[in-house]
């Protein structure tokens, strides 16, 4: 293969990604607790460590990994009892069907059970298991403080857990707002805060990401004419004179 074909080619494969990611966050922008997918990227010299003796393979723009900025977004105070927000490091954790999952989205629901649930009808973890509200209890009476204790009247029913992660980078996106501890995630000391009645909103700037999204149009668009003029060139090269 021509070694600037395939250059080119990687560079719209590169751009085709990262434009994925300013898609699909643009697309979460309202959701709570969403966190920004940025791609990285690096020569494919690099990632290969010049192992690789066919030229070409050591050419061009390799697709690393999708990275998530755990910067905190905007609180915004919504007055609604089953709306938490961490103010700190750390997460909100879900009981997932395979194991635990973690989240900065704190917009909790009453299951049928009674118990605290996430939107997917996921229990909430809570330190001693999932938090199980007495029956007929309405949301105007459940009360967490800054510790993430829960009460119902004089009644402590609960504490939310709230678990943080040396390295968030670790972390795995299972979902639009969910996260799986990887194998080499490890969980530290959370001094995080509770904030009942606020929601955390996406980390998301609109500004930020229109701006990306040009300068990606921008490295498709050098591809393009990368791989046009290349193309040219080859086929006056080999074009049989008449």
């Amino acid at each position: 293969m021509h070694t600037g074909l395939y250059s080119a080619s990687t560079g719209l494969h590169a751009a085709e990604i990262a434009q994925q990611a300013v898609a699909q966050n643009l697309a979460h922008l309202n959701v709570p607790g969403y966190r920004q997918a940025v791609p990285t990227f690096e020569t494919f010299e690099a990632a290969l460590g010049q192992a690789s003796t066919v030229p070409h393979e050591r050419l061009g723009t390799y697709v690393q990994e999708t990275r998530y900025n755990f910067e905190p977004g905007e609180f915004q105070e919504t007055g609604r009892k089953l709306d938490f927000a961490i103010a700190g490091d750390g997460f909100f954790v879900v009981e997932g069907p395979e194991g635990p999952l973690y989240t900065r989205n704190g917009v909790f629901f009453v299951g049928i059970d009674g118990s605290l649930v996430n939107s997917d009808g996921l229990s909430i973890g809570g330190s001693g298991g999932p938090i199980v509200l007495p029956r007929d209890v309405t949301p105007s009476e459940i009360v967490v403080d800054r510790t993430g204790r829960v009460t119902v009247g004089d009644l402590g029913v609960g504490q939310l857990e709230i678990v943080a992660f040396e390295d968030p980078q670790q972390l795995e996106s299972v979902g639009s707002t969910l996260f799986r501890a990887g194998r080499d995630a490890r969980q530290v000391e959370s001094v995080a805060k509770v904030m009942q009645g606020t929601r955390e909103g996406a980390n998301i700037s609109v500004a930020n990401e229109l701006v990306r999204m040009i300068t990606i149009m921008r490295h498709y668009e050098a591809s393009q004419r990368s791989l046009r003029t290349i193309a040219e060139a080859i086929q006056q090269s080999t074009r049989p004179q008449g």
